[in-house]
């Protein structure tokens, strides 16, 4: 298990107490405890504002809990489902344990607002729902010269298959 998975059990007894007290029952009880999520990979519900629709693509989750996974549903909020549609790549898609798997395809249909930067996709599966966050972004970058110059940054002689960075 890695360290967002986690797994515990907890035992104990409940102990039910009678009005009069006299008949007190002790009920043994065992619980799992779990953590972990399903988290999209890389960029995949980032959208960028000038993406022109329709425009689709397949979206893939990691299993970040300490068990399976079976997702049966997929669904967007209200406020998507003007602009995008969602579904499944297969009935029912497992994923197993640290694994990552194409899960649903993600359908832009419709421009979206300005207004609208974060919302959510809601994944169903045989232990919760799950959130996701589907971002969207300008693609716009604001760059600030350090130089002394302040007009241009020298790179200096670039040579083909040469890469240069600017921190």
């Amino acid at each position: 298990m890695s360290s967002n998975q986690y797994m515990k059990q907890i035992t104990g007894n409940i102990i039910a107490v009678s009005r009069g007290g006299n008949y007190n029952v002790s009920l043994p009880y065992r619980a799992d405890v779990f953590r972990g999520d399903l988290v999209s990979i890389d960029n995949d519900l980032s959208i960028q504002e000038d993406l022109r629709p329709p425009h689709q693509r397949i979206i893939r989750l990691e299993n970040q809990l300490p068990f399976d996974v079976a997702i049966w549903n997929i669904s967007v909020a209200s406020e998507l489902r003007p602009h995008f549609s969602v579904r499944l790549v297969d009935r029912t898609v497992l994923i197993r344990s640290g694994h990552i798997s194409p899960v649903f395809v993600l359908k832009y249909n419709k421009k979206v607002p300005p207004t609208l930067k974060n919302s959510t996709i809601y994944v169903q599966t045989n232990v919760t729902t799950f959130n996701l966050s589907l971002h969207t972004y300008t693609g716009k970058m604001s760059i600030e010269l350090t130089s002394v110059d302040k007009t241009a940054f020298d790179f200096g002689y670039v040579e083909r298959n040469d890469t240069r960075t600017i921190r």
